[in-house]
């Protein structure tokens, strides 16, 4: 759980940080001006292609970790080993 707690403050931090670099480079007040909604747009089209990106990955990693875990397993075993995340955070 604290593992968790770091994760969200490191995220928070990175957030505040961004914001500080932003305000410092474009001005504080900026975002008054800026047409925030064409922004957001863009950034959303870039964040669904950057899911589908990471969705490859996700695929990539869930067939590494099946071979690697079927690698491990005796010679007679005939599928892949799921292992469910919420397991590897126990």
């Amino acid at each position: 759980m604290d593992h968790l707690v770091r994760l969200f403050e490191e995220v928070n931090s990175e957030t505040i940080e961004r914001d500080v670099e932003g305000a410092t480079k474009y001005g504080p007040l900026k975002f008054l001006g800026a047409d925030t909604l064409q922004e957001a747009l863009e950034e959303v089209l870039d964040l669904i292609n950057y899911a589908r990106y990471t969705a490859v990955k996700i695929k990539l990693l869930q067939e590494y970790l099946a071979q690697q875990a079927a690698a491990l397993e005796p010679e007679d075993s005939t599928g892949a080993v799921f292992i469910p995340t919420s397991e590897m955070f126990q």
